[in-house]
């Protein structure tokens, strides 16, 4: 797993996706950013060995947060995914969808980097 360095983030609203991939850009990540989660989707699939973490929205049209993290996992289940929403999710929620780490919207950019930098330990 040490070559997988890329990170995808995964947010409808333009302005949120480039906001936080920008920021783990600054921080020395290796990230890419999709507002569109079907075509983060594909590209994933045909890059899954380049990834390590996807941080995705929850709400999105299209596609909503767990149904991304079911195929991601299918996909490559080494792949780590970080769900952001703004709604309150349940605990249950998250462990049926097999999300492994939930950040609550808004957030500080400083939480994110803090997020990113603890899953990627």
């Amino acid at each position: 797993m040490s070559d997988r360095k890329q990170i995808a983030v995964i947010d409808d609203e333009s302005d949120i996706m480039l906001l936080f991939s920008g920021a783990l850009i600054a921080e020395g990540f290796h990230a890419i950013g999709f507002d569109n989660p079907v075509a983060a989707v594909e590209y994933i699939k045909a890059n899954h060995e380049e990834f390590r973490l996807a941080i995705t929205d929850w709400k999105m049209p299209g596609m909503n947060g767990f149904e991304f993290t079911k195929i991601i996992s299918d996909v490559d289940d080494e792949i780590i995914v970080m769900l952001m929403s703004g709604y309150d999710l349940k605990e249950y929620q998250l462990k049926q969808a097999n999300i492994d780490h939930y950040l609550k919207k808004p957030m500080h950019i400083t939480n994110l980097i803090d997020s990113v930098k603890r899953e990627l330990r």
